[in-house]
């Protein structure tokens, strides 16, 4: 009896043995859901570290709007470089076109006060019926005709003639009246500026403003190049020319024989014979490249001694 009674004691604490480990199992389970669900509002709270398996990860988004950012910062420093680069552009044409306005304008100048002082000494020379006189009037008479010049060439002042066009390209200018068969005829060209070709001389009939005159039948021509040109015939290449020198050509009418000189200096004029007495001449220059500018001289004082001519 008292052994049963013994073992149902022992049971009795057993039982309650595991009713209190139970009971501490449950607690410690309680304990561990709080200690999680205190970890995940602390993470909620912005605390916890960055999951980078989530779909909208808000450093992600700074990153790529730091990225936008960026690119459009560059990109509109270069617009700026390049507006900056435009405008010194802009400011060193402005610069180029204003120096030529001005020179163009002293060119002018020089040449109304040129032409004053011609009709000056008109003025101060009594007027004489001769052939001598009828010569100086003449080459006072002549210049260049605006109704026969190429479109892009721009005459300006007494005799300055200026290639505007874009591109390369023959263009001619004529004077405005024929010659006069009085002994001999003769005018100088200064050349300005010159960049390929040019060509100076007399035609003896109708000839397009945008061809390569030294190939028409109609002129008697001084190339740049050196190379003289006598109706349809090439003659031996002479002295060549460029930028600064003083051209002339002219007309021994006496001697039917055309001549040409180069600052001054009176070329080779072998065989530069002039086909009959009865050509009618008219004065004419060629300019090639863009920028081409002369001066024309029609007398009556030359860089050329002309008495030698009048001999």
């Amino acid at each position: 009896m008292y052994e049963q009674h013994q073992q149902q004691q022992q049971h009795v604490q057993q039982k309650s043995v595991r009713l209190k480990i139970c009971s501490i199992r449950e607690q410690h389970q309680q304990s561990s859901a709080s200690v999680f669900a205190l970890d995940f509002e602390k993470r909620r709270g912005g605390n916890e570290p960055p999951n980078h398996f989530a779909d909208n990860d808000p450093t992600d988004d700074d990153h790529q709007q730091n990225k936008e950012l960026n690119t459009l910062k560059n990109e509109h420093n270069s617009l700026k470089n390049e507006h900056n680069s435009l405008k010194n552009e802009h400011i060193s044409l402005k610069n180029e076109h204003n120096e030529l306005l001005a020179k163009v304008s002293k060119m002018d100048q020089q040449q109304q006060e040129k032409q004053g002082q011609l009709q000056h000494q008109q003025q101060k020379v009594p007027a004489k019926d001769t052939a001598n006189h009828r010569q100086r009037t003449q080459h006072q008479q002549i210049a260049w005709d605006v109704n026969a010049c190429h479109a892009d060439l721009s005459i300006f002042g007494v005799g300055c003639v200026a290639n505007m066009g874009e591109e390369n390209g023959w263009r001619s200018v004529f004077a405005k009246c024929s010659i006069l068969r009085l002994g001999y005829f003769y005018f100088e060209i200064k050349i300005l500026s010159l960049k390929f070709c040019f060509l100076i001389g007399l035609s003896k009939g109708v000839m397009p403003m945008d061809a390569f005159a030294a190939e028409t039948p109609y002129t008697y021509s001084y190339i740049s190049n050196g190379y003289v040109r006598l109706l349809d015939t090439f003659k031996a290449q002479k002295s060549a020319f460029c930028a600064g020198d003083v051209i002339g050509c002219g007309a021994d009418f006496n001697q039917k024989q055309m001549f040409f000189t180069k600052n001054g200096r009176i070329i080779d004029a072998d065989n530069l014979f002039a086909t009959t007495s009865k050509d009618v001449f008219c004065p004419f220059v060629s300019l090639y490249s863009n920028g081409d500018l002369v001066e024309a001289n029609f007398g009556p004082n030359f860089k050329f001694n002309i008495s030698t001519i009048r001999k």
